[in-house]
């Protein structure tokens, strides 16, 4: 991800329909690119998008407004934090579960 500008999360296994109500971001199919294939530890299989560049401010709103609607309707958000990393460094400070393939995937380059 580029300094101020951040790609809306690569979801494997997750149509880019889904992405809305699990990110508050919804992008238009059409401007979606084909990036990866991925097979997770048990032999899933999933795809990664590219996605147009948002500014990483405006990810971090749409998310919080998602999670913020949610809570404000009893409900629990499907995901309920967001981390935008430029680097597989950038995971040493999560916490919390992740897929197998994640690291993997921040160390290539990013582009269609």
């Amino acid at each position: 991800m580029r300094t101020n500008r951040s790609t809306p999360p690569p979801c494997a296994g997750t149509p880019p329909a889904n992405w809305p109500e699990e990110t508050g971001i919804g992008t238009d199919p059409a401007g979606l690119a084909l990036w990866r294939v991925v097979r997770n530890d048990v032999g899933s299989v999933g795809a990664l998008f590219l996605a147009p560049p948002l500014p990483a401010s405006r990810v971090r709103e749409r998310f919080d407004a998602l999670v913020s609607a949610e809570a404000a309707a009893g409900r629990e958000p499907e995901l309920d934090r967001i981390a935008l990393v430029r680097s597989p460094a950038g995971l040493a400070e999560l916490r919390g579960p992740r897929v197998g393939y994640l690291e993997p995937v921040l160390g290539q380059p990013w582009s269609g």
